[in-house]
């Protein structure tokens, strides 16, 4: 009998407790839809300020990759001519860092936007590209062979 009482509690406050959590459910900041696609980034120009380039790519600079395992590969240069940027005392220099890509940005103060680059990202298959590949094999196979 006591069993039964503790164990009818313990129901009774795990259901109390899920209540109060559906009443105020934690609140989620919307993130910014970061376009990083070339495509997008071509609107870039020299002399964009660094709120003009915000608008283009659609927030601040920062980190907005969904996977960890996101590499990068050697930047492509937008707009400047080419070759290697090196560091330059005044100018400052944002990234915006997506799964599909990245975007650098140098800004000399005064003058806006100095340098855009890009770099395509790259990294190995998720575990929900795996798992979605292996589904659709399965479905094409079937479960008794093709």
């Amino acid at each position: 009998m006591r069993l039964a009482y503790i164990a009818f509690w313990l129901v009774l406050m795990a259901y109390v407790g899920l209540l109060i959590r559906l009443q105020f459910p934690p609140t989620i900041e919307p993130r910014p839809i970061i376009d990083t696609s070339e495509r997008n980034c071509q609107r870039l120009r020299h002399q964009m300020s660094e709120a003009e380039v915000e608008a283009v790519i659609g927030g601040p600079a920062g980190d907005y990759r969904t996977r960890s395992d996101i590499s990068y590969v050697p930047p492509r240069n937008l707009i400047s001519g080419g070759g290697i940027s090196l560091p330059q005392p005044g100018r400052v220099t944002k990234e915006w860092r997506t799964d599909e890509a990245m975007v650098i940005v140098e800004f000399e103060p005064g003058f806006g936007a100095t340098s855009i680059r890009q770099r395509r990202g790259i990294g190995g298959p998720s575990w929900s590209d795996i798992l979605r590949d292996r589904m659709r094999d399965l479905a094409l196979v079937g479960p008794n062979g093709p």
